[in-house]
């Protein structure tokens, strides 16, 4: 809906069901971690929010600038069953600008976001008028009441030391340029909420020639002791990609581990990719 004077409100509601039955490994191993009993669980979670934007425009010799603060709340019960349930899929949990405004934030079906929470932000677009693009993001996420899924771990202790375990999370942001269409530079960080040390950075160019894109990464990552990453984390990942036709391709990738002083990973892959399907198998 939006109203006379331009603000944008958007409310929604969600509604979700999960019936699960495990039959884990009964050993002495995993029983030191979780209930290895078979079991038939439900569970569920249903949720209404609201949210917020209000953008202001403006156009002049440079290009068209918009300004947009972006509010969100969700209001919704707590998370039930953490910890009785494996948790399989949803342990890459990555809080940064692209999460920031996600109903749910954790990463595949084993976990499911509980608690009622805001998401806090503003952006700033500016489209240039020789065809270029450059945007500005920042934001918080608070909880509000109920139970902060993120400060409650699993047997995997997901969510703890991921910046939002606490009632207000770290900062995140993203500043984004793209000078030309073949051409990209952009940044991500994790600020913690407290003395604004940088916890996450990254950096990224991507370009394209023809049949061939590259893009190179570099990232620097804070311990996170309490899910197994006792040391600081920092690396170059390389990613390269060549079109074979309108819709094959071959990719690879490298990474370098700049605390180790070696390449720890690589891959290679094909793949196919048209607007509506893709595949791809990598080794």
């Amino acid at each position: 809906f939006i109203d006379p004077v331009g603000q944008v409100w958007t409310p929604f509601a969600f509604l979700r069901g999960d019936a699960i039955w495990q039959d884990p490994k009964n050993s002495a191993e995993e029983a030191s971690f979780i209930n290895t009993d078979s079991d038939f669980l439900l569970r569920g979670m249903a949720g209404i929010g609201l949210e917020y934007r209000y953008p202001f425009a403006m156009v002049n010799s440079l290009g068209t600038h918009v300004l947009e603060p972006i509010g969100q709340i969700l209001i919704r019960p707590n998370e039930t069953r953490i910890g009785e349930l494996y948790n399989e899929d949803s342990q890459s949990l990555f809080f940064d600008d692209t999460t920031l405004f996600s109903w749910d934030k954790f990463s595949g079906w084993d976990r499911v976001e509980g608690g009622s929470r805001a998401n806090v932000g503003a952006q700033y677009t500016l489209n240039l008028n020789n065809g270029g693009f450059f945007n500005v993001m920042f934001g918080q996420s608070l909880h509000l009441f109920g139970n902060n899924s993120y400060a409650t771990g699993d047997a995997a202790n997901i969510g703890l030391d991921s910046g939002l375990e606490s009632d207000q999370s770290d900062y995140v942001s993203r500043i984004y340029f793209q000078p030309m269409q073949n051409v990209s530079f952009s940044s991500r960080f994790r600020f913690d909420e407290k003395d604004f040390q940088p916890k996450m950075v990254e950096l990224e160019t991507r370009l394209q020639k023809g049949p061939v894109s590259a893009a190179l990464m570099y990232g620097r990552y804070d311990a996170q002791p309490r899910i197994g990453f006792n040391d600081n984390r920092e690396g170059v990942l390389a990613n390269p990609r060549l079109k074979l036709s309108e819709n094959f391709f071959v990719a690879g990738a490298a990474r370098y581990d700049l605390d180790r002083g070696k390449f720890d990973a690589s891959q290679v892959g094909v793949g196919y990719l048209d607007e509506t399907f893709a595949v791809s198998a990598t080794f």
